[in-house]
């Protein structure tokens, strides 16, 4: 993942909280990246980490934890990990 800010040419947002970080599908990476790779950026730090090598992939990841019971939908906060 290129250290460029979000709205950068590149970064599609898939989700995103009222913070500012979100998932996002990088389809311009370094050379050490995947074109469609997933990663979660975080706002206060910059930092950012490669989550799913494809949407393929972080969809189904994201219905695993939906399915066992990690992961919830949360009237107010949208959706929830059990770790937040």
């Amino acid at each position: 993942v290129k250290p460029v800010y979000w709205s950068s040419t590149g970064w599609l947002p898939l989700a995103s909280g009222d913070d500012g970080d979100g998932f996002f599908v990088d389809l311009a990476p370094t050379h050490e990246g995947v074109v469609g790779q997933v990663f979660v950026w975080y706002k206060a730090d910059g930092a950012a980490r490669v989550v799913a090598s494809s949407v393929e992939t972080w969809l189904a990841l994201q219905a695993d934890c939906m399915e066992s019971g990690t992961m919830s939908i949360d009237a107010e906060y949208g959706l929830c990990h059990e770790d937040d």
